[in-house]
């Protein structure tokens, strides 16, 4: 099986890493991985973009970096530079674009741009529309992550009260650029800035994390959404947590906490 993956960014690796955890076994295993940049993780430190090309040296990747895709097929994925390779399936996890929508409803001015935003995230064109997350282009920008549209849905809910009420609307202030990034069970990296930590000890905290924002999500008020929880809480134990204990030789992996940059 040849598989594609369209996207260095987190996505792009996040997904490599999940396929390398569940299929790396099969020997006619071939993954290849376009990056229109010239690195992983464009905009990133590049110490963490080094790392994960090493990590995947012992596995069948092949990364195919500063080119892009002209045409996809059933069977094909063509490049720019005229590389045609074969896929059985093509993964997309490019970068995110402005939807038609914006520019349709007059909120940006352009097509490939984002709805300008005031600080409070409240519309410059309509002043009885807010707009969060990926479309919502703040005067400083903010990168597109899920815990920043989190965080601005929280707020605008506030301002909107605050707009109904005639009263002065608050800036939206968003959290520390901090991400964690896992590479299936291979490694798990800490991005705070342009600082970068690796370690499988991290592994368990991504976990945790993600289950925390989706009970902020999907709180667990009722009784279905509380099994849900604690069913996805006890699955990340078994596969996350229990393999960095067991078997006690493998303790060791847990002071594996290094720093790349």
């Amino acid at each position: 099986m040849s598989l594609v993956v369209v996207g260095g960014g987190l996505e792009g690796v996040e997904a490599l890493g999940e396929i390398l955890r569940a299929y790396r076994h099969i020997p006619e295993l071939a993954v290849h991985l376009v990056e229109g940049s010239n690195t992983l993780l464009p905009g990133g430190a590049a110490a963490l973009s080094s790392e994960i090309l090493r990590q995947c040296q012992a596995y069948p990747v092949t990364f195919h970096l500063g080119d892009r895709v002209k045409a996809v097929t059933k069977t094909r994925v063509r490049l720019a530079s005229g590389k045609s390779l074969k896929s059985d399936l093509t993964l997309w996890t490019g970068g995110a674009a402005p939807s038609p929508l914006l520019y349709e409803s007059g909120l940006s001015i352009s097509t490939d741009t984002w709805a300008a935003v005031e600080p409070s995230l409240q519309s410059q064109v309509f002043d009885n529309v807010f707009v969060i997350g990926d479309a919502a282009g703040l005067p400083t920008s903010v990168s597109k992550q899920a815990y920043h549209a989190l965080d601005m849905g929280s707020h605008v809910a506030t301002n909107v009260k605050r707009f109904l009420a005639h009263s002065s609307l608050k800036p939206f202030k968003s959290g520390p650029e901090i991400s964690l990034i896992s590479l299936g069970d291979i490694d798990t990296y800490l991005v705070v800035g342009q600082r970068v930590f690796a370690g499988s000890a991290l592994a368990p905290a991504k976990e945790l994390i993600f289950q925390a924002n989706m009970a902020r999500l999907d709180p667990p008020l009722r009784i279905p959404a509380a099994l849900q929880l604690q069913a996805r809480y006890w699955q990340g134990i078994r596969e996350l947590t229990v393999p960095l204990l067991w078997p006690p030789s493998s303790l060791k992996r847990l002071a594996n906490l290094r720093k790349l940059a």
